[in-house]
């Protein structure tokens, strides 16, 4: 059976099983055996997943897997069966800007972006092996509206719509590096219904 009833995304593989984020784990889910393989975190074991809280999941181009959780973002090794963790490290520039990975999502040239729960905006630079920071700074108002991530979707002109936990809804332009906000305005009927985008 699975490991938790409660899931928070799911992913389906070129082989059609399922990969369930749970609170208690990560599940790779076969539906026509209804046999669930558990991969959890063992603080013994350096490989294993990052955090039991799994919050998000993406499956990109190239069949990676990655794990979103309350402490880092995980890549699946489907030949060895690891983990390999990225972690927000303080001092370090090009680390994670926070651990707590709430969103995931590959654009068509393959750049992986990621949303943290309190470090903004991170994007992935596969070539050097390190995140690039996008995040709000007061009085800047081309910056990220706010650093609480959840959805991010890139849409087929390359803009890259980021929405947060209370500061509304973002379009990112990769080319000019710049933030235009969406938010709720109390008396425009066609503003934002709320600024919580989740």
């Amino acid at each position: 059976s699975i490991i938790s009833n409660n899931i928070n995304a799911i992913v389906s593989d070129h082989n059609g099983m399922l990969w369930l984020a749970t609170n208690r784990g990560l599940d790779h889910f076969d539906p026509r055996l209804e046999y669930a393989a558990h991969y959890r975190n063992f603080p013994n074991v350096a490989h294993s997943l990052a955090n039991n809280n799994v919050l998000s999941l993406y499956l990109d181009r190239s069949g990676n897997l990655w794990i979103g959780t309350n402490d880092g973002l995980d890549r699946f090794d489907h030949t060895t069966g690891r983990f390999i963790h990225y972690r927000h490290q303080p001092g370090n520039l090009y680390s994670l800007s926070a651990s707590t990975i709430s969103a995931i999502y590959e654009d068509r040239g393959g750049v992986l972006w990621v949303g943290t729960f309190g470090g903004g905006l991170n994007r992935y630079d596969h070539g050097q092996d390190r995140f690039i920071t996008y995040d709000h700074q007061p009085g800047n108002p081309n910056s990220l509206s706010g650093n609480l991530i959840f959805p991010i979707l890139v849409d087929p002109t390359g803009q890259v719509w980021i929405g947060t936990y209370g500061n509304g809804l973002n379009r990112f332009d990769p080319q000019t590096g710049l933030f235009h906000h969406y938010s709720h305005i109390p008396d425009d009927p066609n503003s934002l219904q709320s600024d919580e985008v989740w």
